[in-house]
């Protein structure tokens, strides 16, 4: 977990939950230094990628949200001594992929994103059914559900990996294109689509083709749909999945 005290810092440039309004007022460069200096010995390689993550995407993720990028990243430094390429479904404006694509660029100083799949419609949800509904707890998550939330356009998410100009990025509902990928082979996938249907999808296809000790992983297991979807994969398969402290939930490639 992010520890306080650079919780706080983090806190100090988090009016928004954008950091847009910082650059106008000419604070967020020291803010940023302030907390690159107070994160050097706490997960440091964590806290340089969310730092990269906040200038080029001008988005602070909440606390909660910093805690599953966190174990996002131990997921995925688990596999990268696998082969594999990797995936992700639903990016939104590219937080994660930023994150994991800066990690990668340690490890190869000439990756330019090859290898390096994302999967979304860039129009934000689709149609709510009755299964997305249906043990909902509490106003605001099902004041979330409605089709069009959370969209950001291709041209945003290009601007915030254009560090990484090798990203495959294929537009369109979920699965319409995930034949174009049918013959490749994964060692981590990361599903952000909030929705039952598109993420049942998501696991059929990309757990059977995940290499040997590969992973796959829904960032948010809150959404009940999307829960019981997974679940219901897991027991077609046999697999038992992993509910980590932060309410994501993986299953294992064995």
């Amino acid at each position: 977990m992010v520890p306080d005290d650079l919780e706080n810092l983090l806190a100090c440039f988090h009016m928004t939950h954008s950091t847009r309004q910082y650059h106008k007022r000419d604070q967020y460069g020291a803010c940023i230094r302030t907390v690159a200096d107070a994160g050097k010995d706490v997960n440091a390689a964590f806290i340089d990628m969310l730092l990269r993550v906040v200038e080029h995407t001008h988005v602070l993720p909440l606390l909660k949200h910093r805690q599953r990028l966190l174990r996002l990243f131990d997921f995925y430094r688990s596999t990268i001594h696998l082969d594999g390429e990797i995936t992700e479904c639903g990016v939104f404006r590219g937080v994660s992929t930023l994150m994991i694509c800066q990690f990668w660029l340690t490890q190869e100083s000439d990756f330019d994103g090859t290898g390096y799949h994302v999967f979304d419609s860039f129009q934000g949800l689709g149609e709510i059914e009755e299964e997305d509904i249906e043990g909902a707890e509490g106003a605001a998550k099902l004041n979330m559900m409605f089709a069009g939330n959370f969209a950001c356009s291709i041209e945003e998410f290009r601007r915030s990996v254009e560090e990484f100009p090798g990203i495959a990025i294929y537009q369109g509902w979920i699965p319409s294109r995930f034949n174009e990928v049918a013959d490749r082979r994964f060692r981590f996938v990361h599903v952000d689509v909030d929705l039952a249907r598109p993420t049942y999808d998501s696991f059929a296809f990309f757990y059977p083709r995940l290499v040997p000790g590969g992973v796959i992983v829904r960032n948010d297991g809150s959404w009940p749909g999307a829960r019981r979807a997974i679940e219901r994969f897991a027991s077609e398969v046999g697999v038992e999945p992993e509910v980590t402290e932060t309410d994501q939930i993986a299953l294992t490639k064995r």
